[in-house]
């Protein structure tokens, strides 16, 4: 069964490597990815994830129930986790 998963979420995180079960956006974005082998390929959809996450958080979109991350600078941290461009 295929799932619609909003953007940022990738198929491996729904159906790990069965990716007979991806839909063909993932399908292709790991296809375009033949440099990456596949513990590259998930850290790189898992990091896409984690900053989607961050800035979702610093939006307002997800609410930040912990006093610790309250003053965090969110869209910072993910401008330091963006993939490198080397």
């Amino acid at each position: 069964m295929r799932i619609s998963h909003p953007q940022h979420v990738h198929c491996i995180h729904i159906h790990g490597w069965n990716t007979s079960a991806w839909c063909r956006e993932c399908r292709n974005h790991r296809a375009n990815s033949t440099e990456l082998d596949d513990r590259d390929y998930e850290q790189l959809a898992d990091g896409i994830l984690a900053r989607a996450v961050m800035q979702a958080m610093d939006a307002g979109d997800i609410e930040v129930t912990s006093g610790i991350l309250a003053d965090f600078d969110f869209v910072h941290l993910a401008e330091l986790t963006a993939p490198s461009t080397n």
